[in-house]
């Protein structure tokens, strides 16, 4: 799929787009057609906008004056910490929006835990879908203890065993996209490697912040697709509390179709993750364990 292509539905229909990405979570090759699934319903998309090249990126961050020294600073601090923490958890929402036809804002909120322990080798990640969005089947589950990691997804409806935790958590993003990755990432990034917060082109300090009344360094950077990130750092802690990924697209509607032009136009969708993290705690075992959601 090349940048600024259009792609028309028939409305109403659900479909999963493959496009255009640099790597993948779990794998150092190229990617020439490999990339998140959008999945659609008859008003609005729920995706992860890792897309097409766009100049909305460029844009945006052209306010921001250079100030690489501080941000240097920052960004040895936060590595250290995330890297190092002998182990992590954290629990949140990802809230969703974009234009619907009309150019009203449409929304979803769903939530996910994540549970880390370094000595051990265990791992837990979870997300749940909230509202409406529950019949997209994106709940999701990735696990881990020692050498053994499985998946499990609502829409297979079983539990798999992966080769490594990295393939794991890539085949998680389709279903919950930046929340699967951004920490995870952060954590074991010689075992989850992938387009990461260090890896953003143009990146830097935007300023400062409050979120959930801790000061913050806001980092902004982009993605080569020109998606926008920006994280919120507590200045005390180095832990990321926010993160906001945003995309420019077109939305075109037709008497019996529906056409969006990812990467470039007037609209904005913006996915919003806010996190409640603590390092270097007790975490309980009860919090490793797979325990798949019943029906």
């Amino acid at each position: 799929m090349l940048a600024g292509q259009k792609i028309v539905l028939p409305a109403g229909l659900s479909v999963g787009i493959i496009v255009e990405g640099e790597s993948c979570a779990g794998t150092d090759e190229p990617l020439e057609n490999i990339g998140q699934v959008l999945i659609w319903s008859s008003a609005f998309a729920l995706a992860y906008f890792t897309f097409l090249k766009a100049p909305y990126c460029q844009i945006a961050m052209a306010q921001h004056a250079d100030n690489s020294g501080e941000l240097k600073a920052v960004l040895v601090r936060l590595v250290q910490l995330y890297s190092s923490c002998g182990t992590y958890e954290d629990q949140g929402a990802v809230r969703e929006s974009m234009p619907d036809e009309s150019g009203q804002e449409q929304a979803s909120e769903d939530f996910f835990t994540t549970a880390f322990d370094r000595n051990a080798r265990r791992f837990r990640y979870e997300f749940r879908t909230g509202g409406p969005q529950t019949k997209l089947a994106h709940a999701c589950i990735v696990w881990r203890n020692g050498d053994s990691v499985k998946i499990w997804t609502e829409l297979s409806a079983r539990i798999e065993s992966t080769e490594n935790i990295g393939l794991a958590v890539a085949g998680a993003l389709g279903n919950s996209g930046e929340s699967a990755f951004l920490i995870p990432n952060l954590l074991a990034p010689e075992e989850i490697g992938g387009r990461g917060l260090l890896g953003l082109e143009d990146l830097r300090l935007a300023g400062d912040a409050r979120f959930n009344n801790c000061d913050c360094f806001k980092i902004s950077g982009c993605y080569p697709s020109g998606s926008k990130l920006t994280v919120w750092v507590d200045m005390n802690t180095f832990l990321i509390l926010r993160a906001e990924e945003e995309t420019a697209m077109t939305l075109q509607i037709g008497p019996k179709f529906r056409s969006i032009i990812m990467g470039s136009g007037p609209l904005v969708t913006k996915t919003i993750i806010t996190y409640s993290p603590r390092v270097n705690t007790l975490v309980p075992a009860a919090k490793f364990e797979m325990l798949v959601p019943e029906k």
